[in-house]
C-alpha cells in the first residue's frame, strides 16, 4: 500500500518545482545562474525542479528573493474550494487541514476512472449528509 504522506510530499515538490521551473525560465536564467546566486550545485536546482527534493526554508526564501517572486506565487496552483457555497468565506474554506482518513478518500478518490463515477460519490455523499 501506497503511503499517504510520501505521495502528497512527492506531489507537492513537483507542483512547487514546476512553479520554479516556470519562473526561471520566464526570467531567462539558465540552472546554472540560479545555482550560483543561491549557493547550491545546478544538479540540486535540477532536483528541485524534478521535485525530487525538498527545499529547505532558508534555500526557498533565497529563491523567492533572487525570482524576484512572492512565496504565495509557489503555491498559486494548489486550491481547495468548494463550488457550491458562495466565496464569502473563501480564506476559511480553503484553509484545510485534512487528516489521515480525509487524505485517504481524496487520494482513492483521485484514483477513479471518470468523472461519472466520481459525480456519483459526491452525490451520495451530498444524500448521506442531507440524511443526517
Amino acid at each position: 500500500m501506497d503511503n499517504p504522506k510520501y505521495i502528497v510530499k512527492n506531489t507537492t515538490n513537483k507542483q512547487i518545482g514546476q512553479k520554479l521551473k516556470e519562473r526561471r525560465k520566464s526570467l531567462h536564467m539558465t540552472q546554472k545562474n540560479l545555482s550560483d546566486k543561491i549557493g547550491c550545485t545546478f544538479q540540486q536546482i535540477q532536483k528541485y525542479e524534478a521535485g525530487i527534493n525538498n527545499i529547505s526554508l532558508p534555500t526557498f526564501l533565497k529563491l523567492c528573493e533572487v525570482l524576484q517572486c512572492k512565496p504565495q506565487y509557489f503555491f498559486s496552483n494548489l486550491h481547495f474550494s468548494d463550488s457550491n457555497n458562495t466565496n464569502d468565506n473563501y480564506a476559511e474554506k480553503t484553509n484545510l487541514i485534512l487528516d489521515n482518513i480525509e487524505l485517504q478518500l481524496i487520494l482513492k478518490f483521485r484514483q477513479l476512472p471518470n468523472h461519472q463515477i466520481k459525480q456519483t460519490i459526491v452525490s451520495l455523499l451530498q444524500d448521506i449528509i442531507a440524511i443526517l
